[in-house]
């Protein structure tokens, strides 16, 4: 999750990725073999919107069941002020929102529940 200020960036996902099309939610990816959660975490959020970033807060790992797939969700929050966003084929648009905002959206099972485990 990236933040500026009081608002938290949030993506829709293309058409392109493997699940919740046209979704919104926050910077994601999987963890390879050779990584840990916050390697990925600050390498996703540097191919998904070219912030090159260290997190400043992390929320404690969750799981969110989706059918009969179980995310693991590692919560990771990342704060930039005034930055400049270019999001990849991942996305089609970003918006940058008030976090009471988003019950308005259309977002990926168990977004709520990191902005609560990262105290948002």
């Amino acid at each position: 999750m990236i933040k500026d200020g009081e608002r938290i960036l949030f993506l829709r996902r293309s058409s392109k990725v493997g699940t919740f099309q046209g979704y919104w939610s926050a910077v994601s990816g999987f963890i390879e073999a050779d990584e840990t959660p916050l390697e990925t975490a600050i390498k996703e959020v540097r191919e998904e919107t070219t912030i090159v970033s260290k997190p400043i807060k992390a929320g404690e790992p969750f799981k969110v069941r989706d059918k009969d797939i179980v995310w693991t969700i590692h919560p990771f929050l990342f704060e930039e002020k005034n930055c400049s966003i270019q999001i990849d084929w991942e996305h089609t648009e970003y918006k940058w929102v008030c976090v009471d905002e988003t019950v308005s959206y259309q977002c990926v099972p168990g977004l709520d529940v990191v902005y609560k485990s990262l105290g948002l």
